[in-house]
C-alpha cells in the first residue's frame, strides 16, 4: 500500500501512535477519490452481471446517474469500455432499461467519446434500438433522443 508506508517516517517522527497513524492513513487512502471511483465501478460491473433482472437494471440506472460525478480520465478509461462492452451484447431483458437511460448516458459521456470509434457504435446500437419491433422500445428512443448541448 503504496499511500500508506509513504507516510510512515512522517508518522514516526511526529511521535503519533503508529496504529493510529497507519488506520488514519489506510481511511485516507481508501476514500480518495481514485480508490473510490474504482471500488465503485467494481462493484457496478459486478452487478451488472447479476442473475436477477432488476439488480442488472438498477446498476445500469446507477451507473448512469452517477457519470457526470466521475472525472473524465475514469469516464474515458474504465466506464466507457464498460459501457460499450455492455452494449454490444445487450441482453434481451435489459433493451428497455438501456433504451430509457440511453439520452442521459450519451449526454454524460459526449466529451469523452472518439469520433472515429465511440459514436459510430453509439449509433449503431441506437439504430437497433429504434428498429426493434417492440412499440416501447422506439418510443423510448424518440424520447431520449439524444442531443448535444455545449455544457
Amino acid at each position: 500500500m503504496k499511500c500508506v508506508t509513504s507516510y510512515l517516517p512522517l508518522a514516526r517522527a511526529s511521535g503519533m501512535i503508529l496504529s493510529q497513524t497507519l488506520a488514519y492513513l489506510m481511511y485516507v487512502c481508501l476514500c480518495s477519490p481514485e480508490a473510490t471511483s474504482k471500488r465503485l465501478l467494481s462493484e457496478l460491473e459486478e452487478l451488472l452481471g447479476d442473475e436477477e433482472l432488476d439488480v442488472r437494471i438498477a446498476a445500469f440506472e446507477s451507473l448512469v446517474q452517477l457519470l457526470e460525478t466521475f472525472d473524465a480520465n475514469t469516464r474515458r478509461d474504465q466506464i466507457l469500455p464498460l459501457i460499450k462492452r455492455y452494449i454490444r451484447s445487450t441482453p434481451d431483458d435489459m433493451i428497455k432499461a438501456i433504451a430509457q437511460l440511453f439520452g442521459p448516458m450519451v449526454v454524460y459521456l459526449w466529451t469523452d467519446l472518439d469520433e472515429e470509434d465511440d459514436v459510430p457504435s453509439f449509433c449503431e446500437f441506437y439504430a437497433s434500438l429504434a428498429e426493434r419491433p417492440e412499440t416501447e422500445s422506439r418510443r423510448l428512443c424518440a424520447f431520449n433522443f439524444p442531443v448535444h448541448n455545449n455544457r
